[in-house]
C-alpha cells in the first residue's frame, strides 16, 4: 500500500511530466486510490485540472473526508514554527477544500 504522501507525489509527477491534460483525458489510467484520503486528493486534483469531474467520477462529487487532511510537512511546520493552520488555509486551493484536503500547490513533486 502506498502512503498518502507517496500517492500525492506520484500524481504530482504525472501533472509535472505528462501535463494536466493527461490526467483530464485518461482518468482510468491513474485513478486508483487505496483509501479515502487518496480518493479525496484524486477528486480534488481531477476537478482542479479539468474544471469538473468527468462522468465516470460523478458518483463521488458529494464525497468529503470527515476531518481536514493536513499534509505531514504542513503539520510539522505548524508544530515546530510560529506558523499556524490559518496561514496555510488562506493559501489553500479551494477545490481541494471541497473534499476536506489541504493543498496549497499542485505539480511540485513532493
Amino acid at each position: 500500500m502506498i502512503t498518502y504522501t507517496g500517492y500525492v507525489s506520484e500524481l504530482n509527477h504525472l501533472v509535472k511530466y505528462k501535463g494536466a491534460e493527461y490526467l483530464a483525458q485518461h482518468p482510468g489510467r491513474w485513478f486508483k486510490p487505496e483509501n479515502d484520503e487518496q480518493l479525496a486528493y484524486s477528486l480534488g486534483l481531477m476537478e482542479y485540472v479539468r474544471g469538473e469531474l468527468p462522468p465516470c467520477l460523478k458518483k463521488y462529487e458529494s464525497f468529503k473526508l470527515p476531518e481536514l487532511k493536513v499534509p505531514s510537512g504542513v503539520e510539522a511546520m505548524i508544530n515546530n514554527t510560529p506558523l499556524k493552520l490559518e496561514f496555510f488555509m488562506l493559501r489553500a486551493i479551494p477545490i481541494f477544500l471541497k473534499y476536506n484536503v489541504l493543498v496549497t500547490e499542485v505539480g511540485n513533486a513532493v
